[in-house]
This record gives structure tokens, C-alpha cells and sequence, in this order.
């Protein structure tokens, strides 16, 4: 567990200084602008390596403190639901992919495209409803929004899965006794609960 929480706050920490530091506003519709970033990679890095609740933690509290700190007070609440789900799908899709297929070479990539491309459409949802029923924002300008946040998560794409293609294989290579740890405890969990679920 404590590699576990570590890792996510690492990378957690990582998603938030690149959002403080590197990311890029774009101006979009309605006065808005849509935020270009690559915490995204950290985000996914951490939910393949230590799983669905530990990635859904560290998108949350990752994003939500660089939304805090950078003055986007506003934003914090649907930041944290949203990136929560990008965590939870992408350690969902790791387990569910290594309990079939093992550590296979395109697993961090696919489960990481099927996550976002969900991501990419729930964060709009979630944030267009905050700021309708939760700050009132006028209909059309909710709905502006949710398109301008659906294209700032497009723009993000490349940039997010040509790192992720390169960070994720590195990060085992550099640390493959951590890594390979952490793997064998997700093993080991979801192997329990199965048994238990049988029970």
C-alpha cells in the first residue's frame, strides 16, 4: 500500500508542476479559454502502475491543488471528479488487461487511449453542468464551454499519449524491482477479490 500512495502522490505532484509551470491557455469561444497541458501523462502513468483507486486519487488531488494554487478556485470541484474518472478508468483497464493478457508492449497505450477517449467526453458533461447548475451560467455559454473543453482535451492528445509512449516504458526500466512490486500487488488484490466474490 505504501508504494502504492507513494507513486500516486509522485505523480500526482508531477501532473500539478506541469500544469503550474508548462501549460499553454488557449482562447477559445464565448471569452473562455481552454488549458493545454501535459499532466494528463503522469495521471495515467500512476493509475497503470498502481491501480483504479490510487489513479482516481492521484487525478484528483493532483489537478485540483494546481487548480487551487494557479487561482482557478471555480474549477476545483468538477477537476477533481473529472480527473478522478480519467485515474479510475485508466487503473481499471490495467488490471482488467493484465489479469487477461499479462504486461503485454501496447497495453499501457491502448488502455490509456480507451480511458481518455471516455475522459474526453465526461469532462465537458461534468463541467458544463457545474457551471449551468452550480456558478449559472447562461445555457448557451454551458454548452460553448463543454466544446471548448472537449477540443483543449484533443489538443492535449498527442502531446499526452507521444510521452506516455516514451515515460512509461523508461519509468519500468528505471525502476523495475518498484514496478514490478507494485504489478505483483495489484495481482495479488484483484486475485482475493475474486476468491472472496466466489465465496
Amino acid at each position: 500500500m505504501h508504494r502504492r500512495m507513494t507513486v500516486a502522490a509522485l505523480m500526482a505532484a508531477a501532473a500539478l508542476i506541469c500544469f503550474v509551470y508548462l501549460r499553454i491557455e488557449v482562447p477559445m469561444a464565448f471569452g473562455l479559454t481552454g488549458k493545454v497541458y501535459f499532466g494528463y501523462t503522469f495521471i495515467l502513468i500512476g493509475a497503470l502502475l498502481t491501480g483504479r483507486w490510487y489513479g482516481a486519487l492521484a487525478g484528483a488531488v493532483g489537478l485540483t491543488m494546481a487548480d487551487l494554487l494557479a487561482g482557478y478556485i471555480t474549477s476545483a470541484l468538477p477537476t477533481f471528479l473529472s480527473f478522478a474518472v480519467l485515474g479510475y478508468l485508466a487503473g481499471a483497464g490495467a488490471d482488467w488487461w493484465r489479469a487477461r493478457y499479462g504486461e503485454t508492449k501496447w497495453m499501457a497505450l491502448t488502455v490509456s487511449a480507451v480511458a481518455f477517449t471516455i475522459f474526453a467526453v465526461v469532462e465537458p458533461l461534468i463541467r458544463s453542468t457545474f457551471k449551468y447548475f452550480v456558478l449559472g451560467y447562461p445555457f448557451p455559454m454551458a454548452v460553448g464551454s463543454a466544446g471548448n473543453v472537449f477540443i483543449a482535451s484533443l489538443l492535449c492528445a498527442p502531446a499526452t499519449f507521444i510521452l506516455l509512449a516514451v515515460l512509461y516504458p523508461a519509468v519500468r526500466r528505471a525502476l523495475p524491482e518498484l514496478t514490478q512490486a507494485l504489478i505483483r500487488d495489484r495481482s495479488k488484490m484483484q486475485k482475493s477479490a475474486a476468491a472472496t466474490t466466489r465465496i
